[in-house]
């Protein structure tokens, strides 16, 4: 079993699994005893086992809403990949209203219906706005000896991105291992009895 604490660092896809698994053994009630989870939002969770990997990944990574992923669990699979192939094409943020009318044009979506559809969504990935963030001189010195502004922003962007994905892989894995000893040990529980 996870502690709280264990259960929020979950990736949203992960804490899904985990609440699914709860509700399949019976054992909703821990979801608000132990973990504070209405039973409308473990309901929320569940539906995103639903979710083809793509659209999955976008949702732990911060790119998909969840109440957007949640609309979107209800298409089919197919539907989904082309949910997913219009959101990177078109570079948008889907709001969850509009998630919510694609979810209600299931069956009858092409990619150029859904492409019409996502045209509702204003807001797209590019940041609005630049955060600005200070290095001492002698480590620019260091680590940016000779190039420009715009070169030591790339240069920045590329490292934190190496890490952070080398990074998150490294706990995912560990979150999954304690997700499966947990799927384990429940099993092992309810076969006892």
């Amino acid at each position: 079993m996870f502690t709280a604490k264990e259960l929020d660092e979950m990736l949203l896809t992960q804490k899904a699994a985990f609440i699914d698994q709860l509700f399949r053994n019976k054992q909703k009630h821990l979801l608000e005893k132990e973990y504070g989870i209405s039973p409308r939002t473990g309901a929320r969770y569940r539906r995103l086992v639903h979710l083809v990997p793509e659209l999955a990944e976008m949702v732990d990574d911060n790119m998909l809403p969840m109440l957007s992923g949640v609309a979107l669990s209800y298409l089919d699979a197919e539907e989904q990949i082309m949910v997913f192939k219009a959101l990177v094409m078109m570079n948008v943020l889907l709001i969850p209203s509009v998630a919510n009318k694609l979810k209600s044009m299931k069956g009858r979506l092409s990619l150029e219906l859904v492409r019409e559809i996502l045209k509702e969504c204003k807001v797209d990935y590019a940041p609005q706005a630049a955060v600005k963030f200070c290095i001492r001189p002698d480590s620019y010195g260091k680590y940016f000896c000779g190039m420009d502004t715009e070169e030591a922003e790339k240069k920045i962007e590329r490292i934190l991105d190496s890490w952070f994905k080398e990074h998150a892989q490294e706990e995912r894995l560990i979150l999954v291992r304690k997700l499966y000893s947990s799927i384990v040990e429940n099993n092992k529980e309810l076969d006892s009895i």
